[in-house]
């Protein structure tokens, strides 16, 4: 399950999802719900980038280039980090709670 909206459902930017900073917010285009990252995403993150340190340098001969060697690693690691849920929630704004 890609990352989605919380209030609308719609898919969420997997670029956002993958690449941004902790303290980066994504607003929905759908419905202009803002969403921040759980404690949940920098774990996951980590492990991930654990991961990508750890099985780098174990090629065997069939891939010969190191940075295609490189680039499916991050890519599964990236893709198989994004399927886990928890790890983004609606920011509550003062304005969100007013009557």
């Amino acid at each position: 399950m890609f990352p989605q909206c919380k209030s609308c459902s719609k898919k969420i930017s997997l670029s956002w999802f993958l690449t941004a900073f902790k303290w980066t917010k994504y607003c929905c285009v759908n419905c202009g719900s803002k969403h921040e990252f759980t404690t949940r995403h920098g774990y996951i993150a980590g492990m991930s980038g654990a991961a990508t340190a750890f099985f780098y340098p174990i090629k065997e001969s069939s891939i010969l280039y190191s940075p295609l060697l490189f680039l499916l690693v991050v890519f599964t690691a990236l893709v198989l980090s994004s399927l886990i849920p928890g790890q983004h929630r609606l920011v509550v704004t003062e304005e969100s709670v007013k009557p």
